[in-house]
């Protein structure tokens, strides 16, 4: 049977109760025996609030973050260190000069970051234009999602290069940058590794091997014959909508770091997945703001649970998440109408919500 921990009003209960059968007295306002009765109650609720800090602590999904990082590195799962923001870069000035690898560029904000490699600057129109592109990454110590740039985005050199321009801009990101492993994302890792250890390239290892790439949050593996495995995944923290979808730089990374875990009989192939949105038109009762923001958070976290590539979400299944929003009394959907059905290379994904 489990055990209830006393509230302190029980224990202040139980104490008048013990000092009324020894000295066959009850404890009143402004006496002694009151006085001792509230610091004993005290100090056993401390104790009992200690014990239940305690027994938490023997469990990773309950323990703080210290013993929980402790657990996880018994079972060999470490907190996954931020990730550099990489894309292409194009900078522009006299024909000929070559700007070392190494350099510096930094943002309006204070974002700094350095080239990968040399690059010289070549004459690319008839116009007379000198640019070269070169691959970027944000700066050791400036890593994570705040170092993320849009396509355009302009970067300033942080020390004049002579006949170059001090500003050029963002041609296009490789790999979005990815903050610290949080505990909660860890914890899925952890429970994955405690419930389903490695079976040297069995299934559901790939999956864990995807995930150990730092960014990634869901994936998923197909056998697509003998020796030929296919992993897909998203990385939910960049994003929503399309925007959890990898861009090629990201999925270079995963299958390499895959592919260096699996068997040498195993090819791994990481595809390319597109966004297969999904949109929703419905009436709901009552028609406030509130059931509708619940309406909306609930079909997000329905889409995290059970949408995937290759997948089917039934539309029995929509409608019961749309249900279980708070306030919530009755609501008719009208798109969409039938289950959707995802191809292996299509990720279905939370679109529009729209209220009639």
């Amino acid at each position: 049977m489990a055990f209830s921990v006393p509230t302190l009003q029980a224990i202040i209960a139980r104490i008048k109760g013990d000092f009324r059968a020894a000295l066959g007295v009850d404890p009143q306002q402004a006496t002694i025996e009151y006085a001792l009765t509230r610091a004993e109650a005290g100090q056993s609720k401390g104790q009992y609030a200690y014990g239940t800090y305690i027994k938490d602590q023997g469990f990773p999904d309950r323990a703080d973050a210290e013993h929980f990082w402790r657990w996880a590195a018994i079972w060999g799962v470490y907190q996954q260190a931020p990730a550099p923001w990489r894309g292409l870069y194009e900078f522009s000035g006299a024909s000929g000069v070559t700007i070392p690898a190494g350099t510096e560029l930094s943002r309006a904000d204070g974002q700094l970051y350095v080239t990968s490699a040399a690059v010289t600057l070549e004459d690319v129109s008839a116009f007379g234009s000198f640019t070269g592109s070169v691959e970027i990454a944000a700066k050791l110590g400036y890593e994570g999602t705040l170092a993320n740039c849009d396509d355009g985005q302009p970067l300033t050199l942080s020390t004049p290069i002579a006949t170059v321009d001090s500003e050029g801009f963002v041609l296009s990101t490789s790999v979005d940058g990815s903050d610290v492993e949080s505990q909660a994302d860890a914890l899925t890792r952890l429970l994955g590794v405690i419930q389903k250890t490695a079976s040297g390239g069995g299934p559901g290892d790939y999956v864990a091997w995807a995930r150990e790439v730092p960014g990634v949050t869901r994936a998923w593996e197909q056998a697509l014959g003998a020796g030929q495995v296919s992993v897909t995944f998203v990385r939910d923290g960049d994003g929503t909508g399309a925007a959890i979808l990898p861009d090629p730089g990201e999925i270079a990374d995963v299958q390499a770091h895959v592919q260096s875990k699996a068997p040498v009989t195993v090819i791994v192939t990481v595809p390319a997945i597109t966004a297969l949105i999904v949109n929703f038109v419905m009436s709901v009762v009552p028609n406030t703001p509130e059931v509708k923001t619940a309406v909306q958070n609930e079909l997000a976290d329905f889409f995290l649970r059970e949408a995937q590539p290759g997948g089917t979400l039934d539309l029995s299944r929509m409608n019961a998440a749309i249900s279980a929003a708070a306030g919530e009394t009755s609501h008719v959907l009208t798109s969409p109408n039938a289950n959707v059905v995802a191809t292996p290379t299509q990720m279905p994904v939370l679109g529009t919500v729209t209220f009639t």
